[in-house]
């Protein structure tokens, strides 16, 4: 039947092959010539689009072209199946060990170009083995993907035929000509598949005998070149040991010798133990790099094995365990920094002995031998040329244990991305797989009898022989420590409660609260919930010295430090009646002492259930893991549950919030039902046999519960030491507030002289603020909270990364296709689980990033830096924009939202935006141009058309101005670009007030201008620089015309400057008799005549 389907595929591929090939010539050309014509045109949204389209057709066809080639290379593949697989078993069958040359003679430098030559062969050898095992990975992955990939280009090729019949019924050619080239394309390629999926079987046998071939070359160029290697190393040991048997009689009698054959000598006996030292590490370093090819192929055939196993972990949980021993059993991974240390250290120690040879090359002439005679001038020269040739060795050693450890570290490098690989595939498969059998009757039978067989006398009898296994000093010891331990607890309490009571007294009182009583109680705190579990550890330890009994033995490794005994003492010394929750941070009494009563509860279950647990992964009995172990997991789980229910029924503050009547607290439901659920649908797992699964999860949870109490503790703390300085600086301003008052009144009693009443009066009590801890800067607080959920987002991510792996299973569930055209070439992309969820984290973190990160970076860096309000403000509002647009451009990638094809939509906006949507696109550019050039500012006094008031927010579309009505005014951003206003501040802030003052015409001049300038400078709003003026403008018949002109700070000022002004300008002229000129009226009667009623 295959040879069948393999005959009528072919024989109508070389059919149709003729026909397609002259077509696509055809269409190649006619397709450059329009791609030629269309982009020498204007780049109009239909132009790009019908150059797209033939971009894409002229990919096509080249694609089309390689498929067709593929096809015939398969084809020939399984025409000469026969030919080449009998020729590769002929060679596999007269394969014998090469003759490769005889070595035993060469020297050094023959030796070590000959080892580099094999190492390069092995690399060519290793690469083309590994070749063919890739290509068997491609071959399974082929045959895998083989269904979905020809269902979805028959699915295509069924959608093209329909448009081309369409196209031809509408007669449109180049319509055409482009899907008759798509249907190309897609037969071409169904056609290769198919090809691709009958030469499978034969591909693959051919890979596998090849890749047999290729083992056999290895292992004979392996043995090779660890033979030229023993025979390096014998050569530089046989120097060594002819080097000390020439020198070993000046050696013994090195005192009788001259200073300088002395010092030959002693450099000599050096340089050889440096020789020998290298030749050590050489021979170690050849054997690091034997055992780690050892343990790559150990670690190969688990991958292999992995790949096997990954269907049927499933099936049986002995296979997962299986899998799981043979993971544990894989080497751990190498030292790759240790060893880019000694290479950076060999290289200087090289290069330090290269100096010292060169150093003595050019000195040996140099050295004196006036007082020795002929024959130690002999030895002397036969010293130093021993020395220059153990140097030369040494150079050549450190090279060879240089070249050595870089092909380590090569090796070391692909043993440690092979570990990393099948550490995360074998995450990701045995996360979601079985590791013991689910819960059936003959589990509870095993059950019940591995709890009689746990709780039976004769395993507990163990500890009383306990003190007859270990030593009595280990006893002593252990009883020392435990005894020390306890009295330190009984004594610390004592102290702690007194020093609980005593601070207690202090805080929320101004004057004597501090911060650091709230973090040394937390430092206490912690120091004290370490003893017992201390206590539980070293009896445990105790117990495992015991080895002889393994009951015991287990049962004491069990007893480790449990450190969630350390976080419940630690949450108990912070739940005391003075203690941190409710005396610091003003928590419930009743709510904290219930909570802690249910987590001691919880502690009394959990524990127990946790040395459980711990104890049957320990143990060597079969099926205790599955048994007991799952059964105290279950309980510590229900135990887990009863506790969050408990808290829920409590309606703690913290979730349940204070909310109108008749809301529903959903978030403090939601909170506490998924806390409460969650250890159930893991009980349910563990009996369904995901046990190893559940325990997992269960373990970061707690962690990660761990962590978010952490988190939670450091919130309330920063929110006390917001409060306590928040406390401080109202209590500083009601001092202040004193002072003035105090001031004032001394002013008065000094003018009224009423000295007698000043003690009297000067009795002023101060308030101590009290400050509602809800109103505390609550953006601050806002921000301090998304900062610490930020981080704890972080940390829970670097607490689940290696659940990474396991969730990439996502990637797997495929919610749809898009395709993305990326230089005129169609690539199909899936969009997966994964993809949508990161999507929504993306879009999460953009939300939080868009509300909190201006009020961030205001906090911690602008308040820091000398800016103006409005330009911190055009940093923040860029800021949020910036994250806004990365947000939505990643979150949009990640669901596959494809920008390149929204050009059209952006043309139709641009034509919106021209006409309906030109004014807020005015007003938005408008705004960009208001914060970067500032015309106007926050905090600026502003006059635009019949307006003035001051700058109080500058947003995107519009500014808010304040005016003195206290009335809030929008004005649109548009009308400070393109219309004219007045900035009363924008370069300074001051302003000039002028008095128009008409005086009599029988008023003495000088004195009007002495009394203006008089009362310019008593008053206290006028400033000195610049000066005020006075000018006498003009005369009328019956006034005098002044003005004065006087300057104030800002324009928040020139009413206050006006009404004091005229106020004392007006007791000044009172005084000395000054009036101020009326306007005069005239009128005049022309053509007088009298009414007919008055008789004249």
């Amino acid at each position: 039947m295959r040879f069948f389907s393999f005959f009528y595929l072919f024989l109508f591929f070389f059919i149709s092959a003729p026909l397609s090939a002259e077509e696509n010539a055809s269409h190649e050309h006619i397709i450059a010539n329009k791609i030629s014509q269309l982009e020498a045109q204007q780049k109009t949204p239909e132009i790009i689009k019908q150059l797209s389209a033939y971009q894409t057709a002229e990919n096509q066809l080249e694609k089309t072209k390689n498929f067709n080639q593929a096809t015939r290379s398969y084809e020939k593949l399984m025409n000469s199946y026969p030919e080449d697989k009998a020729r590769v078993q002929e060679q596999i069958a007269n394969f014998s060990a090469t003759e490769f040359p005889e070595s035993n003679d060469w020297d050094h430098d023959q030796l070590t170009l000959e080892i580099a030559e094999q190492d390069t062969k092995l690399v060519q050898l290793e690469i083309a083995r590994q070749s063919y095992r890739n290509i068997l990975i491609e071959i399974e992955h082929g045959i895998d993907d083989f269904s979905y990939q020809t269902n979805k280009l028959r699915i295509q090729k069924q959608n093209i035929t329909k448009e081309l019949s369409q196209a031809q019924r509408g007669n449109n050619t180049e319509a055409i000509m482009l899907l008759q080239i798509a249907e190309q394309y897609t037969t071409s390629h169904l056609f290769m598949l198919e090809a691709e999926q009958l030469s499978a079987g034969n591909r693959r046998a051919l890979a596998k005998l090849n890749l047999q071939y290729e083992n056999l070359q290895i292992e004979a160029h392996q043995a090779y070149r660890n033979n030229l290697q023993n025979t390096l190393n014998r050569v530089l040991r046989s120097n060594v040991s002819e080097n000390d048997e020439q020198n070993q009689e000046l050696q013994a009698d090195i005192q009788n010798q001259p200073e300088v054959i002395k010092q030959q000598l002693t450099l000599n006996k050096h340089l050889s133990s440096e020789l020998a030292a290298l030749t050590s590490n050489i021979e170690q370093t050849q054997q690091s790099i034997s055992t780690t090819n050892e343990q790559i192929a150990e670690t190969t055939q688990t991958a292999d094995a992995l790949r096997v196993m990954a269907d049927w972990l499933k099936i049986s949980p002995i296979i997962s365990e299986n899998l799981r021993n043979r993971l544990q059993s894989l080497p751990s991974n190498p030292p790759i920094d240790k060893l880019n240390r000694d290479v950076a250290r060999n290289q200087i120690r090289l290069y330090d002995y290269q100096q010292q040879s060169d150093l003595l090359k050019n000195n040996k002439e140099k050295i004196s031998t006036s007082n020795l005679s002929q024959q130690q001038i002999d030895r002397l020269h036969a010293l130093i040329q021993d020395n220059l040739k153990l140097y030369s060795d040494i150079n050549k050693a450190s090279e060879t244990l240089i070249y050595q450890q870089a092909k380590l570290k090569v090796i070391f490098d692909r043993l440690n991305s092979m570990l990393i690989k099948i550490k995360n595939e074998s995450a990701k498969l045995l996360f979601w797989a079985p590791n013991t059998n689910p819960l059936s009757f003959d589990v509870l039978k095993q059950m019940g009898e591995k709890i009689k067989w746990f709780f039976s006398p004769t395993q507990w009898i163990g500890l009383v022989k306990v003190p007859h296994f270990i030593s009595p000093y280990s006893l002593f010891a252990s009883v020392f420590v435990i005894a020390s331990l306890l009295a330190f607890l009984y004594f610390a309490k004592k102290h702690w409660v007194l020093y609980l009571e005593k601070t207690s007294k202090r805080i929320n009182r101004v004057t004597e609260d501090k911060f650091r009583y709230s973090y040394t109680n937390v430092a206490i705190a912690f120091l004290l919930a370490w003893p017992i579990p201390i206590i539980i550890f070293i009896a445990g330890y105790t117990l495992s010295l015991a080895w002889q009994l393994p009951f015991i033995f287990h049962l004491g490794q069990a007893l480790s430090l449990p450190y969630a005994l350390v976080v419940f003492f630690f949450i108990r010394e912070l739940g005391r009646k003075d203690g941190l929750f409710i005396s610091h941070f003003g928590w419930s009494e009743e709510i904290t002492n219930k909570a802690l009563d249910n987590y001691r509860r919880l502690m009394m279950v959990f524990i127990p259930a946790l040395i459980l647990q711990q104890f049957t992964m320990l143990t060597s009995e079969l099926d205790t893991t599955a048994t007991l172990g799952r059964l105290a997991f279950i309980i510590s789980n229900i135990a887990i549950s009863f506790f969050h229910w408990q808290l829920w029924k409590l309606k703690m503050p913290m979730t349940y919030g204070d909310l109108p009547e008749g809301k529903a607290h959903i978030g403090h439901h939601i909170f506490w039902w998924i806390l409460i659920i969650t250890p159930q649908v893991l009980n349910y797992a563990a009996l369904n046999g995901y046990l190893a699964t559940s325990q997992t999860i269960m373990l970061r949870i707690q962690q990660g519960a761990v962590i978010g109490v952490v988190v939670l503790l450091v919130y309330f703390l920063i929110k006390r030491l917001m409060l306590i300085q928040k406390r401080r600086l109202a209590f500083e301003r009601a001092k202040a507030k004193r002072q003035e008052i105090i001031a004032q009144r001394q002013a008065e009693m000094l003018e009224d002289k009423d000295e007698h009443h000043v003690s009297n009066d000067l009795s002023i009590e101060i308030e101590e603020p009290k400050v509602d801890l809800d109103k505390i800067s609550a953006q601050s607080l806002r921000l301090l909270r998304s900062l610490l959920s930020l981080i704890y987002l972080f940390i829970l991510s670097w607490l689940f990364s290696d659940f990474y792996q396991a969730t990439s299973l996502l990637e797997g569930v495929t919610l749809w296709d898009v395709t993305n055209t990326i230089n005129g070439i169609e690539e199909l992309h899936t969009i997966t689980l994964q993809s949508v969820l990161l999507a929504v984290f993306a879009f999460g973190l953009t939300v939080i990033l868009a509300r909190d990160l201006p009020g961030a970076m205001e906090l911690l860096i602008l308040q820091h830096l000398d800016l103006s309000p409005g330009t911190g403000y055009a940093i923040t509002s860029v800021t949020r924009y910036l994250a806004i647009f990365i947000g939505i451009i990643v979150g949009s990638a990640l669901i596959g939202f494809d920008w390149s094809k929204m050009q059209w939509l952006v043309a139709a906006l641009g034509v919106g935006i021209g006409f309906g949507m030109q004014e807020i696109f005015a007003n938005f550019i408008s705004g960009l141009i208001i914060l970067f050039e500032k015309p106007i500012r926050i905090g600026d006094t502003v006059t635009i058309r019949e307006l003035t008031g001051v700058v109080a927010k500058i947003k995107t579309r519009a500014t808010t101005i304040v005016d003195w009505d206290r009335k809030e005014v929008i004005v649109p951003n548009k009308a400070f670009v393109t219309e004219q206003f007045i900035n009363w501040s924008l370069s300074d802030a001051i302003t000039r007030v002028n008095l128009s003052i008409n005086v009599k015409f029988k008023a003495d001049p000088e004195l009007v201008t002495q009394l203006l300038f008089e009362a310019a400078e008593e008053c206290e709003l006028v400033l000195d620089n610049p000066a005020p003026e006075v000018f006498f403008l003009g005369l009328t018949a019956n006034c005098q015309q002044f003005e004065l002109r006087a300057y104030a700070a800002e324009t928040g000022h020139r009413l206050s400057l006006t009404h004091d002004l005229h106020c004392r300008i007006k007791n000044k002229f009172i005084k000395n008799h000054i009036d101020i000129a009326s306007p005069q009226l005239e009128v005049t009667m022309k053509g007088q005549q009298y009414h007919p009623a008055s008789g004249k």
